[in-house]
């Protein structure tokens, strides 16, 4: 009866780690699995049976398989966590050999004196898209509305008259004497120039010719 308790409490267990959405390993104090649940089989490609009794660095991608067991040694030998207790984005490697982004977090519990470290990984992939989704859509606005300006401004300096970069000159008033300090010549009229001033005698003259006809024959009879 108590071996049946004891297997019943290991299928609950299972069933627990199993209902997590996140994949969850379980590592001893020599960075070998000895948990894992269906997400991580799901998201790594591996069976559960490929994963027991194997090093967690199986799932390390980027150059980090090498050095996985090094973080855990030092750590008990020196107390010293750069990864434990935390969570960083590291590149991990499925079974094809593909790799990708996955937010992990180390814990260390400790279970009938012995230590257990357990971790959690979230896949980024998606995060990490709809972040360069939202900067190329960030990208393209900017892009638009320096567009929208440059357009802007042709077309005001189209109305002025302007080429493109050319500057609207100062408006200014024409020079006068009082501004300059200076006297303008008048412009010569259109006009004949004036006649001379005559005499009175000239002008009684002129008045008898045209009282008098010069034709003669006009008074014959």
């Amino acid at each position: 009866r108590q071996e049946k308790e004891i297997l019943n409490s290991k299928a609950l267990l299972q069933a627990l780690i199993d209902s997590s959405f996140d994949p969850m390993f379980a590592i001893n104090e020599h960075s070998i699995i000895t948990v894992v649940n269906q997400a991580a089989v799901s998201l790594f490609g591996w069976t559960k049976e490929e994963f027991l009794g194997n090093d967690i660095s199986m799932i390390c991608g980027g150059g980090h398989s090498r050095r996985h067991a090094g973080y855990i040694q030092r750590y008990l030998e020196t107390g010293q966590a750069r990864m434990i207790g935390r969570r960083r984005q590291v590149p991990a490697r499925r079974k094809d050999g593909s790799e990708f982004e996955i937010d992990l977090g180390i814990k260390e519990v400790t279970v009938g004196g012995k230590k257990i470290f357990t971790a959690f990984a979230r896949d980024l992939t998606k995060h990490l898209q709809d972040q360069q989704t939202m900067l190329n859509q960030e990208h393209f606005l900017q892009d638009a509305f320096f567009c929208a300006s440059k357009k802007k401004e042709l077309i005001d300096d189209k109305s002025d008259g302007l080429l493109p970069g050319e500057v609207t000159p100062p408006l200014t008033p024409p020079p006068t004497p009082l501004s300059t300090g200076k006297t303008f010549a008048r412009p010569s009229s259109p006009l004949s120039p004036p006649r001379p001033m005559r005499s009175p005698r000239q002008r009684s003259v002129s008045l008898g010719k045209h009282l008098v006809s010069p034709n003669m024959e006009d008074l014959s009879i």
